[in-house]
């Protein structure tokens, strides 16, 4: 039983236009824990890109939202999501998104599920 997994990701992108001599290059890079127990599920993720081509990557959510974050320039960020079942019948949901490197960025998510 696999309580902690641990993923790596990359992503190098290239654009090149021969006739205008147009070259230019993006990366992202991420490192993502997920720890899952009985009635906790807690995800962090760490990453970081630079370069002025968009690069588009999928990001973790609360239920129902489904999220590709489009990173361009320089930056960090981090984020962490936990779910936690207080029973059978409710569900606690929470997202944090903050980049590490720029101020006024931050992003909150909560949600409470219930099931009767």
């Amino acid at each position: 039983n696999n309580w902690l997994t641990c993923d790596s990701y990359g992503k190098l992108v290239n654009e090149y236009l021969p006739n205008s001599h147009f070259h230019q290059r993006s990366f992202l890079f991420y490192q993502q824990f997920r720890l899952q127990k009985k009635d906790v599920d807690l995800t962090l993720r760490l990453s970081t890109h630079h370069g002025e081509i968009p690069v588009y990557v999928y990001e973790n959510n609360v239920d129902g939202i489904m999220q590709n974050r489009v990173c361009s320039g320089e930056g960090i960020n981090f984020f962490t999501v936990c779910s936690w079942k207080f029973n059978e019948n409710i569900e606690l949901q929470l997202k944090f998104f903050d980049y590490l490197d720029r101020s006024n960025k931050a992003e909150f998510y909560f949600q409470v599920l219930t099931r009767f």
